[in-house]
């Protein structure tokens, strides 16, 4: 089987990445700053203990799907045994550090424990991307990686912001707003698929 180069692979993952990235960013920050508001909502009061858990959670999908896209980069190329030892060695992982994390910090901890486990699958699978893209796993990284570091930043922020008496249902659509418009700053490509929707 004839394989594109390197490159036209790595812009290939660079078109799938950084809108998916942005777009999940900017479904996961409202729901993570509005957290408690939404479990009162869907659960009622009695599953209020369990909007702490909504942050480490949210921060999982990210990472989990993010791992996805990767792993079936490497099985496009044929490269699936690359993919086999990721998962082997994070089912290794999960479970002893998810076992200690229940036992110190309950279900908090358990949620914890799987955004440790899907971190290091992130550094794993890129590690075997740098395999078969050599010379572009950097520029892949750092591409989807800035619309995702700017979500997390606004969050810290918004959380912050919570946390000193503001409203979440101010925090929640300023946020939203400022990572749009910063993702927007940042992305050429988001700015470029923006364009072509507005042509439609």
């Amino acid at each position: 089987m004839k394989f594109l180069s390197a490159a036209v692979l790595a812009a290939q993952l660079q078109r799938v990445l950084i809108p998916f990235t942005a777009l999940l960013c900017a479904g996961l920050l409202p729901v993570l700053l509005l957290r408690r508001e939404i479990v009162l909502v869907l659960g009622g009061a009695r599953w209020a203990e369990a909007a702490p858990l909504l942050p480490p959670l949210l921060l999982l999908a990210l990472l989990r799907c993010t791992c996805i896209h990767l792993g079936t980069l490497l099985q496009s190329v044929e490269r699936a045994e690359l993919e086999a030892r990721a998962k082997l060695l994070e089912g290794a992982l999960f479970i002893p550090i998810c076992a200690l994390a229940v036992q110190s910090w309950g279900l908090l901890g358990a949620s914890w424990s799987g955004v440790l486990v899907y971190a290091l699958a992130i550094v794993q699978r890129t590690a075997a991307i740098r395999r078969v893209l050599p010379g572009q796993v950097g520029a892949v990284t750092a591409a989807w990686g800035r619309t995702a570091l700017a979500a997390l930043l606004i969050s810290a922020v918004g959380l912050a912001a919570e946390s000193n008496g503001v409203s979440p249902l101010w925090v929640a659509p300023s946020a939203l707003c400022v990572y749009g418009a910063l993702a927007l700053r940042l992305e050429p490509m988001l700015r470029q698929k923006l364009q072509r929707f507005s042509w439609l």
